[in-house]
């Protein structure tokens, strides 16, 4: 038999769930040099319990909603115990996302409370070029994905110490072929990733 929901304790759940991916969406945007996700809003943030189902989305794109499940599925079977306060995520690959194309990336934390798992915070954001055979990544000759560009499979891009290399998007540069604005996504999306382990941990 299926516990009683409070139907008030629900709707307040519900309300901070939106607020917080709201949030999110508001800081990536405001934090992004790229137009595309400045001005068109061509990206996306949610908010996922522990399985990585998606809890909230925040009010952006939502045609990326279908994408989130299938990415976090895979990404949690790929690094399951292997997953600590600070790491964040990143990747694009459209086989392992319900087939979002390779501009749009992924970046992903897990949210921790008492040293336990309890969610996840995670974006996706368009970026203007990625590689391949044309500038912007989106050419009508390409026959097979790696002429699209660069594609990711997940990838940590920050562990356990709270360090925020740069590599990434150094990796991601060169194979750009447009201004240096189609790697700022990934970068404005640390916006709302606080920037250690113990201040990661859920209140």
């Amino acid at each position: 038999m299926r516990p009683e929901l409070d139907p008030i304790l629900l709707e307040v759940f519900r309300n901070a769930f939106e607020s917080i991916a709201d949030q999110m969406a508001l800081i990536l945007m405001r934090t992004a040099h790229s137009p595309i996700v400045r001005d068109a809003m061509d990206f996306s943030t949610a908010l996922c319990d522990a399985s990585g189902q998606n809890l909230a989305q925040g009010l952006t794109t939502p045609m990326h909603l279908g994408s989130f499940y299938d990415a976090m599925r895979h990404l949690i079977g790929q690094y399951e115990g292997r997953i600590a306060p600070g790491d964040v995520f990143i990747g694009n690959d459209p086989y392992l996302a319900s087939g979002q194309h390779l501009p749009d990336i992924y970046v992903i934390q897990p949210v921790f409370h008492a040293q336990r798992l309890c969610g996840w915070a995670a974006t996706i954001a368009h970026h203007v070029d990625v590689g391949g055979l044309v500038p912007g990544s989106n050419s009508l000759a390409a026959v097979e994905i790696h002429q699209e560009g660069l594609r990711l499979p997940f990838l940590k891009l920050a562990q356990r110490d709270g360090d925020r290399s740069a590599r990434a998007g150094r990796d991601l540069a060169p194979s750009s072929m447009t201004s240096s604005c189609s790697v700022s996504p990934s970068g404005s999306s640390f916006g709302f990733f606080p920037p250690s382990a113990p201040a990661q941990e859920a209140e």
